[in-house]
């Protein structure tokens, strides 16, 4: 996957650069999310609301108080039914804009792509997608944030469909 290297490139980029961090909250980030998914429409045939517990890591860096670009691994969870069960991993790449509502909260926007790899009871395919999110963050010191996010993916062909996938989670960022 072409966008994996991507990611882990990018990620190494930003890792170095996070050395040079300036006093004013910018700079590099790494973050761990757990959430809940929730599928919207059938893979492989399979439907359901989803289930379990998914979760994503993720790193960026923060170019100035309004704007950052992230890439991370997620797992969506899964769904588990009569008919089988799913199980979906991703990739991604966003840009982020950031808007502090005070000096200790922020509400934050996403917009970017992901690469997911759909895993079924009956085979196995991978999807580009979309990707968007809303989200808010509370700064408990300078280099530590508590984070809600909601997160919409729309994949764009995976066993010939069309699924979309949501997940919203709660997480720690922590600056460098």
């Amino acid at each position: 996957m072409k966008i994996t290297q991507t990611l882990i490139a990018s990620l190494l980029v930003l890792g170095g650069i996070g050395a040079a961090q300036a006093a004013d909250g910018t700079g590099a980030y790494a973050g761990v999310n757990v959430g809940t998914p929730d599928y919207h429409g059938a893979v492989n045939g399979i439907q359901g609301s989803g289930s379990g517990v998914g979760a994503k890591i993720y790193g960026g860096y923060q170019f100035n108080k309004n704007f950052a670009v992230e890439g991370g691994y997620a797992d969506l969870g899964h769904i588990d039914n009569a008919n089988g069960d799913v199980k979906t991993r991703d990739v991604y790449v966003d840009a982020v804009g950031i808007l502090p509502v005070t000096d200790k909260i922020s509400l934050t926007g996403s917009a970017g792509v992901a690469e997911a790899r759909f895993t079924t009871s009956a085979g196995k395919d991978s999807s580009p997608g979309l990707k968007a999110g809303i989200g808010a963050q509370y700064q408990l010191t300078d280099k530590v944030a508590l984070v809600s996010q909601y997160d919409y993916y729309h994949f764009t062909n995976a066993f010939d469909e069309k699924p979309n996938v949501g997940e919203f989670s709660v997480g720690v960022k922590v600056g460098f």
